[in-house]
């Protein structure tokens, strides 16, 4: 850190004799013109910060400074300490910065890296959501009088076998694909010359164990909460479709209505918990990759006294991420809204479980177009992701953005 003084003499010369009064006006001009002055001598001075010299001074002829002079009668001196404000490392607030800096700089080496698993991920998306919503939509025709959509669905054969499948398929392309990213910011490990990747060894193991047990987990408090909540407060009062339905025709009971908003505010605080918990747990991903194991002991020590930054940068990642889907939705919503809901919604016998099928129709008529974008948006979005969680990792562990961690080649 510099730090340059610069120190100036202003002469006070001594009042000779009675001032001559002068106007509101001259008095006025008089202070403008020495304010001025004061910013051109300050600006003259400060030229050469660096090396504590001004411009001034730079080309005058030095002379030795006498220790034993005093100083001049009436002089008063001004100290000016002009500080360099460094880079703090461990701010997170860059993070979000050097993430899409990391995004725009590196599109090649990404899209490089990422084309082919993430092809592999979107070419099974859409043949298994196909034969999905295919089961689903012959469900809902086979169900007689009196089925309810719900129990229709749960009669889809195959359904869950096929999730499942989709769920794997996934976990193993993002692990390749993030686990590649990681190393990019981590080790500045750009692979080149690879063109396909989709090596699948200890490190996208041990990331997709980290993945699994980290959406378990998560999934697992929701359940629990969400079980408890349900069981308590709303035993037979129906799914969420039926409890709207009640409510547009008017037949909903008041009792409802309390547990209704009940078990909202306890899904709430299980949110927030939620929330606590993968703020903690933010840089796990990127301790993963840089230590090779399931480093959850050294997240938590870098997260102590860090978890309300990491909800704000969360939070503003979030809206970011929240305006895109709304750019992508306004693609999309507008279509489904006028030739999918719309006809439905007009019935006098309107049922709220009823969108569901035309929705279902429209989607398998455009889910190639959905796909493809989705391929796109899944690229852009794993990038993103993945450089938000390795630069505040770094930021945490007091490595400056552009330089790899201790250790790596």
């Amino acid at each position: 850190m510099t730090t340059g003084q610069i120190s100036h003499r202003l002469a006070v010369t001594p009042q000779m004799e009675k001032p001559i009064p002068m106007s509101r006006k001259t008095r006025a001009v008089r202070v403008l013109i020495a304010f001025g002055a004061v910013a051109v001598l300050g600006t003259a001075a400060c030229g050469n910060a660096e090396d504590g010299t001004s411009d001034a001074t730079a080309n005058a002829p030095t002379a030795a400074p006498n220790a034993d002079a005093p100083p001049d009668a009436g002089s008063t001196e001004v100290a000016i300490e002009m500080i360099d404000i460094a880079y703090r490392t461990d701010d997170l607030v860059f993070s979000a910065g050097e993430t899409v800096k990391f995004v725009f700089t590196n599109l090649i080496t990404i899209a490089r890296l990422t084309w082919f698993p993430l092809l592999v991920l979107a070419a099974a998306q859409y043949f298994i959501q196909q034969q999905i919503m295919t089961m689903q939509l012959a469900a809902i025709d086979s169900a007689g009088p009196g089925v309810s959509l719900d129990d229709a669905l749960a009669a889809a054969q195959g359904v869950a076998p096929l999730s499942l499948l989709l769920t794997a398929i996934s976990i193993l392309a993002i692990s390749i694909v993030a686990v590649a990213l990681h190393r990019i910011i981590l080790f500045n490990d750009k692979k080149p010359g690879t063109y396909i990747l989709f090596s699948f060894g200890q490190a996208e193991r041990t990331y997709a164990l980290m993945a699994l047990l980290y959406a378990f987990g998560v999934a697992a408090i929701f359940f629990v909460i969400m079980l408890f909540a349900v069981s308590v407060l709303m035993p037979g009062i129906g799914g969420a479709g039926d409890i709207v339905t009640r409510m547009i025709n008017g037949t909903l009971d008041p009792s409802v209505i309390q547990a209704s908003a009940m078990f909202g505010l306890i899904m709430a605080l299980a949110a927030i918990l939620v929330i606590a918990i993968v703020a903690r747990l933010m840089v796990l991903p990127a301790a993963v990759v840089a230590t090779g194991k399931l480093a959850v002991a050294e997240t938590l020590a870098l997260t102590r006294g860090n978890a309300w930054r990491i909800i704000g940068l969360w939070l503003v990642t979030m809206f970011a991420i929240f305006a895109v889907l709304m750019i992508v939705a306004t693609l999309f919503l507008p279509p489904i809204i006028k030739n999918a809901w719309l006809p439905v919604m007009r019935d006098p016998g309107f049922d709220l479980n009823a969108v569901l099928k035309p929705t279902l129709h429209w989607r398998l008529d455009h889910l190639l177009e959905m796909t493809a974008l989705n391929y796109c948006v899944t690229i852009l979005g794993t990038a993103l992701g993945v450089g938000l969680v390795s630069y505040a990792y770094k930021a945490l562990k007091g490595v400056p953005a552009d330089r790899p961690l201790p250790g790596s080649s």
